[in-house]
């Protein structure tokens, strides 16, 4: 059943990004502002080039006790090991030290950070490791 939303969903998307490449109002190559199925399929076609998503649950279970850089909306970013995870993905890290703009502000030691904060997650690099 989830396969055939995630499907339906990608549609929807295909749809979307017809609409807006043509501007709906009308354009050279579709005057009348119709999304066909002609160019569902040709957009279709051009997402699975694309990476598909990663589904966020396995990815923060595989990244846990590994070091993480977890960079928050307000652009303040922190580096630690990932602890652990709950279901709202709030994200504890251990170790954590805080960066802004690039600038280390020093170790914090443990942090809990909370879900709606956070703008990314991402295994840290080589170098920082």
């Amino acid at each position: 059943m989830t396969h055939i939303r995630a499907r339906v969903a990608h549609i929807a998307r295909a749809m979307l990004a017809c609409a807006l490449e043509c501007d709906v109002f009308g354009c050279a190559r579709n005057p009348t502002g119709l999304v066909t199925n002609r160019r569902i399929t040709r957009a279709l076609g051009r997402r699975r080039d694309m990476s598909a998503p990663i589904n966020p649950k396995p990815f923060l279970a595989q990244l846990t006790g590994k070091k993480v850089a977890v960079k928050l909306k307000w652009g303040m970013e922190y580096r630690g090991f990932l602890v652990s995870t709950d279901a709202y993905m709030n994200v504890q890290l251990a170790s954590a030290e805080e960066y802004v703009d690039g600038e280390s502000q020093g170790m914090l030691g443990e942090v809990l950070i909370r879900c709606n904060n956070v703008m990314y997650l991402k295994a840290a690099d080589e170098e920082d490791a």
